[in-house]
């Protein structure tokens, strides 16, 4: 019982802490008003947050896989929107 404990209290501590991610679907609307030559509104900010805190570290800074990583996480929107996530991976999708 008590081994079961500490393994329990164990896992976890080491189990990530999962945080609330933004919705991909906003983070498209956001970023594709941005696209558009928007500013991006202060209802976007975590939003857009949210994406650019998505970046790949491979020992530095790698713009290509962080493309890929951010691509993957707005495709999480399935809401037909390919062509406006190209268009938002093309100018902001390997930015650091």
């Amino acid at each position: 019982m008590k081994i079961t404990v500490i393994l329990f209290a164990l896992l976890l501590a080491l189990t990530p802490t999962m945080k609330a991610h933004a919705d991909p679907c906003s983070s498209v609307i956001c970023m594709f008003g941005m696209v558009a030559g928007g500013s991006g509104a202060s209802e976007c900010a975590s939003s857009t947050a949210e994406f650019f805190a998505i970046a790949v570290y491979t020992p530095y800074f790698n713009p290509s896989a962080t493309a890929l990583a951010r691509r993957a996480f707005l495709s999480g929107c399935s809401n037909g929107v390919e062509t406006q996530i190209n268009s938002i991976i093309t100018i902001f999708g390997s930015i650091p």
